[in-house]
């Protein structure tokens, strides 16, 4: 436990810790509903969870069944599985009824339980995680228990379609429609909101609570923002927070997303500066050497060929989407990227081509729950597109066309 402590802090941010002192109970994966009455389950809940409409759900049992651990490569072994009800409204208590899928690895005696919330917001934290971060977390401490949760709507969580959608992706233009498609299932996606999945945690949290086990969360991205909501709504309930890629409120919004991601990726580029192999390589200011690189590229005077062969034709137009999956996925890469790019040899165009095969191309082998389109749609439009007065569309554009790097 002292290991493991001492990692997160050095690895990550912890946000906060409660000082709540969890009192002993029993474990809950043999709890069957209806063992007891309404009012002891009500008077075993905390404070905040004894006010919510929807109790009864704090009384099913979790089922587990084996599943696979890792969906993309196959290549970790088994782990357990488990679906669970939630309410689609908290405060409904005719509420439809969704499913919530978790996944978790085997750990006889865990020394701690860690629920692990994707970003996104659309991915789904059993597939993503289980093919990345669960090895690695493993290979710190292998008493550590990892429950991952796909949220409401994405995963294997009651996942958001509609007939609109080609290969899960759903263009502007579809939204409307698909909808109102989903209105008629009864699907309402004021439901599917960061606040809604707080509550979902929150009842995972104390359904497989165990005597004695800290308990913390984890948010990637997006999933910080859900963890941070949860702290809000229950900051008495686990032992800590554990979040990377921060995205609270207000910090990073739909309307300064360009602008933002651009500024990450000039202050790695200020740090080539620093460093003498690519200080030396690029020969110049580095910020500078890669702006003048991009508009010579997007103007079709640098290198067009390089992008001939890439999934998208003439994808010159969308270099900043380029930049932003490198930047994001090999960092380290970027600045050898734009130094190829400027130089455009022979050799450095198949090297582009290879590299921009790489990050955007989407692997046959992922399952098509990895990431929900619709449940990004949602939440990006209502709560995180930001407040106050916002950019125009031309203003959005011409942050889109300055910005090096950009979703």
């Amino acid at each position: 436990m002292k290991n493991l402590m001492i990692v997160l802090f050095a690895v990550f941010l912890v946000l906060g810790c409660s000082n709540k002192d969890k009192e002993s109970s029993t474990d809950n994966d043999d709890f069957e509903i209806g063992d007891e009455s309404d009012a002891e389950i009500d008077d075993e809940l905390s404070d905040e969870t004894s006010e919510i409409i929807n109790g009864q759900y704090f009384r099913q049992e979790v089922v587990w069944f084996d599943c696979k651990m890792d969906e993309v490569y196959d290549r970790q072994g088994m782990a357990q599985c488990a679906d669970i009800t939630v309410p689609m409204d908290w405060e409904n208590e005719d509420s439809k009824i969704l499913s919530l899928r978790l996944k978790r690895n085997s750990v006889e005696t865990p020394s701690v339980q860690l629920f692990m919330l994707q970003g996104g917001p659309g991915g789904s934290s059993t597939i993503a995680f289980g093919a990345g971060d669960v090895p690695t977390i493993n290979s710190i401490d292998p008493t550590i228990e990892m429950v991952m949760i796909d949220q409401r709507g994405t995963g294997y969580s009651s996942f958001l379609n509609c007939s609109a959608m080609n290969d899960l992706r759903l263009q502007p233009y579809e939204v409307e429609g698909c909808i109102e498609e989903l209105k008629e299932s009864g699907i309402d996606l004021q439901f599917f909101s960061t606040g809604q999945s707080a509550y979902d945690i929150e009842l995972v949290v104390n359904l497989l609570e165990k005597e004695a086990v800290p308990q913390f969360i984890y948010g990637v991205s997006y999933g910080s923002t859900l963890a941070h909501e949860h702290a809000r709504a229950f900051p008495d309930s686990v032992s800590g927070y554990v979040a990377t890629g921060l995205n609270f409120e207000g910090t990073m919004t739909l309307a300064n997303y360009d602008k933002k991601m651009s500024d990450m990726v000039k202050r790695l580029f200020e740090r080539c500066n620093d460093d003498e192999l690519c200080s030396d390589k690029i020969g110049a200011e580095a910020v500078e050497f890669v702006e003048e690189t991009a508009l010579k590229v997007k103007s079709g005077e640098l290198c067009p060929e390089s992008f001939l062969e890439t999934p998208l034709q003439g994808f010159t137009a969308y270099l900043p989407y380029v930049g932003h999956e490198i930047a994001t996925r090999i960092p380290d890469v970027f600045p050898a990227f734009y130094y190829r790019l400027a130089r455009c040899s022979e050799n450095d165009v198949e090297v582009i081509r290879y590299l921009i095969n790489k990050v955007i191309s989407r692997s046959s082998s992922i399952p098509e729950e990895y990431f929900n389109h619709i449940f990004a749609y949602n939440i990006k439009l209502s709560e995180l597109i930001g407040s106050g007065e916002l950019p125009s569309k031309s203003e959005l554009n011409e942050q889109w066309n300055s910005s090096l790097a950009s979703a």
